[in-house]
This record gives C-alpha cells, structure tokens and sequence, in this order.
C-alpha cells in the first residue's frame, strides 16, 4: 500500500513525506518531515485543551500553540512548513495562524456541556484517529466513557485493529465502553471495563 501511495511522487521536481518514507519518493528531490528530517519536529507536549510544540527548519524554528490536543495538527504543520519553504513563503505567521485556528466540525471537537467533556471525533474514523482520539481522552481528568462506532473500509486487518482499540482504552485509563457496530464489538475481547 505504501509504495502504491509513493508512486504519485515519481516523475514529480520535489514530494514530501514522512522521514521514514524517504527510501519510497521517486520524485527528483524529497523533503522530509516528522521527528528526524529537514523539517523536524520537537518538544511537543500534549495537554487537555492544547498541544505545545516547536518545528525547526534549516536552522530557524518556530513555537506553536495548537488548540486542538493530541498529535492531528502537529504532523499537518510540519508539512504546512515545509510546503510552504518549497513555494517560498514567508512562515513567521504561522505560529499564529495556527493558536486561532477552529477544526471542522466532528473532527476532535472538545465542548464543555456542564460538568462533562465531551470529544467530538466521528467524521470518518482510521486507526490512527482513533487512536489520536483515545490519546485526547487519556489527558482528560474526569472519568473518561467512549462511545466508539465501526472503522469502515479496513478489510482483512479490521477485526485486529478493532481489538486493539480495547487496548488502547485500557491504558487511556477508560472505564466505561459504549459500543455501536459489529466490527467495534472486537473492542469488548480486550477492553476490561465496563461495556454496552
């Protein structure tokens, strides 16, 4: 699947992608991104309502404040960044650009309804948004519930990573499971607290 993907970088001047993925580019030249590679990131910490992170670049770098928590918007920064030092454009606003920025909805929206949180994270869940949600609600202090519905679309690895969300919610501290679908039902296999 992954060289599948990398194929649209052959034949192309300059492709970005992930540092781990650089041996897949085919594109004349490739930039790289995460936590190793010329757009790097460093220093994140994740907090309940925000995630603090810097991006450094070709000896500059720049601090952000994301208002979205958990990693969603750090990696799509780092690519705005880099995306942005292919074209030439100036990034000294994008630090703010980012601490006022407001996600569409259903994706990893956090409202305050009284005494309780409640996450927002259901337009077209993957392992990796759910995983990202599940990390969201692990930084939260109050008892945490999930109600989690199918991840469509995985094929022959769906039944294993719908049961790893049951472990994932066992270290998320999650002591109650209210769940929707048939592949979801996997979760109950391995979660241990209380579920529906």
């Amino acid at each position: 699947i992954l060289s599948e993907k990398m194929s649209i970088t052959e034949g192309v001047p300059v492709s970005i992608v992930p540092h781990t993925f650089k041996e897949f580019s085919k594109s004349c030249e490739t930039l790289t991104f995460g936590r190793e590679g010329d757009v790097k990131v460093t220093e994140v910490k994740f907090l309940p309502d925000k995630t603090l992170f810097s991006i450094e670049f070709y000896g500059e770098r720049l601090s952000f404040e994301s208002p979205v928590p958990g990693y969603s918007l750090v990696n799509a920064t780092a690519v705005a960044v880099a995306v942005a030092l292919v074209l030439g454009v100036d990034t000294t606003n994008f630090p703010e650009r980012l601490r006022t920025f407001h996600p569409p909805k259903m994706r990893l929206c956090i409202e305050r309804l009284k005494s309780v949180i409640l996450i927002n994270d259901c337009y077209n869940a993957n392992p990796r948004s759910m995983e990202n949600a599940i990390c969201v609600l692990s930084l939260q202090p109050e008892v945490k519930v999930a109600v989690l519905g199918d991840m469509a679309e995985l094929g022959e690895i769906s039944y294993e990573e719908h049961r790893e969300l049951g472990e994932l919610l066992n270290k998320a501290g999650v002591t109650e499971l209210i769940a929707f679908g048939e592949e979801i039902s996997r979760a109950l296999e391995t979660f241990k607290g209380n579920s529906f």
